[in-house]
């Protein structure tokens, strides 16, 4: 009678012990599940803040670029190159100076008759002079003052070739978009300041790069990015001024503000196409020292 117990206990024990090992089994099976849904949301989560950094850094990166691009906008004098070219017009003929959509002009007195700035023309990817106003190039002129708050003049005959009167004294910044050489497929903002004998501002030459990760928006017809546009005193928003070569352009009096348009594609965190973010920010700037004369009066 003791044996036959015996016997049923061990064939309890062993059956009891095959539940354990299929229980088992399925605890595995269950948390295995468990485990890859956990870190399947911890991985979304992770890509969502990596995006999140990516988009704030974005956001930065754009506005402290746009925000250095207003400051200089709206201290400037002009557009362009006030000091322009001598065009022969009427009968007799007589040379009436023009501003021009580009820089530096023939009329220039510090840039005009060849001179080489500090620091040297800037070099390759910035294509040679002169840097004339389009989708890609900002040309914009600060006037210098003096420790009374007023404007300083180049005198006439000074310079070279020499004025022919007596002309604001400004410096020029120049603002570039390029391809960035370290990531294909974007572009950079660069800007390079080429500044008068007289100015305390400190020069920005060679260029310094003040945003990177620019992806458009894009012209469909040439594929380059279309940043900056001008503004008339009619508000209408222009992609050039004159012409898109260089030439003369004595209307640029008449142009008041600019348009900036980027659109930025970060991957600082986490550098992968996943995580990367995208953000649009457009700002309209108007100048508030533009003393030319404009159609409005």
């Amino acid at each position: 009678m003791r044996r036959n117990w015996n016997v049923s206990k061990k064939m309890c024990s062993n059956r009891q012990q095959g539940f354990s090992l299929v229980e088992m089994l399925v605890s595995v099976a269950i948390m295995g599940i468990v485990t890859a849904g956990i870190s399947e949301m911890m991985l979304m989560n992770s890509q969502g803040t990596w995006k999140l950094f990516n988009r704030v850094d974005s956001l930065n990166a754009a506005r402290t670029a746009v925000d250095r691009i207003a400051m200089n906008v709206r201290m400037a004098r002009n557009i362009g190159d006030i000091y322009g070219q001598s065009i022969p017009e009427g009968d007799p003929v007589v040379y009436v100076d023009y501003g021009t959509n580009y820089f530096p002009a023939p009329n220039n007195p510090m840039y005009g008759g060849g001179q080489t700035p500090a620091g040297g023309w800037p070099s390759s990817p910035w294509t040679g002079k002169p840097y004339i106003l389009s989708n890609q190039c900002l040309v914009v002129q600060i006037p210098i003052f003096d420790n009374s708050g007023f404007p300083k003049k180049f005198a006439e005959g000074t310079g070279t070739p020499p004025a022919t009167t007596d002309l604001d004294n400004v410096d020029t910044y120049v603002y570039m978009v390029l391809p960035d050489p370290t990531q294909a497929g974007t572009f950079m903002l660069q800007v390079a300041s080429f500044n008068s004998p007289e100015s305390a501002r400190p020069a920005l030459n060679p260029p310094r790069t003040i945003l990177r990760g620019i992806v458009g928006p894009l012209d469909p017809s040439t594929q380059q990015p279309r940043v900056f546009q001008f503004l008339d005193v009619a508000g209408v928003p222009l992609d050039y001024i004159g012409a898109t070569t260089a030439t003369y352009s004595g209307v640029i009096s008449n142009y008041t503000g600019v348009i900036v348009n980027l659109e930025i594609k970060r991957e600082q965190v986490e550098q992968t196409e996943k995580n990367s973010s995208t953000l649009g920010i457009k700002s309209e700037i108007f100048m508030r020292n533009n003393t030319l004369a404009t159609l409005s009066g």
